[in-house]
């Protein structure tokens, strides 16, 4: 057996080598994941959600460079049907995100159509630095003009992945798992 030799308080220890390797390997470990689980701090946290209180407030408002600019310029926007088994649409930069959403939202004006997006019951899952996955719940209602009453048409999740810019935290992805078909 392999041992080092230590000197404390004028006693010889002999320590086996594998125990010391050991030692630093749990302690490398325990370094990775507390690091893979950093807190968020408080600013950081409330920056992400008013991020993604802006996803709504930007789409529902019709306003799609606004909506656009949310994401990073490589930002992939991911969505799936049927609770994830159908994949509907994968846009990736800012310029794709726009030549898709435009259009639909133009015709919502011509219909003289309202969405609302309501997002809630985020959970941050792994936090790094500069980077944040989280999930959040999501429904969207559409409302035509002569309607007593709003119609929820969605609802499901989004899976996110976050990261501070130097213009403030984007989405670099965000997936949309839509629970119907």
């Amino acid at each position: 057996m392999i041992t080092i030799s230590l000197t404390s308080k004028g006693r010889i220890l002999r320590i086996p080598v594998l125990i010391i390797l050991a030692f630093f390997m749990c302690l490398i470990y325990v370094q990775s994941v507390a690091a893979e689980n950093m807190v968020l701090a408080e600013s950081d946290r409330q920056d992400i959600l008013d991020l993604i209180s802006q996803y709504g407030y930007t789409y529902d408002s019709k306003d799609i460079d606004a909506f656009a600019s949310l994401f990073t310029e490589d930002g992939v926007w991911t969505g799936y049907l049927s609770g994830g088994s159908k994949l509907w649409v994968k846009l990736k930069g800012r310029e794709e995100l726009r030549k898709f959403w435009k259009p639909r939202v133009q015709g919502y004006i011509e219909k003289g159509l309202t969405t609302r997006h309501y997002q809630t019951n985020t959970i941050f899952t792994k936090v790094g630095d500069g980077r944040v996955e989280g999930t959040t719940m999501h429904y969207v209602t559409l409302q035509k003009a002569d309607e007593k009453e709003p119609r929820m048409v969605h609802t499901g999740y989004y899976k996110d992945v976050f990261v501070k810019t130097k213009d403030g935290w984007k989405f670099s992805h965000r997936v949309a798992y839509i629970d119907h078909k």
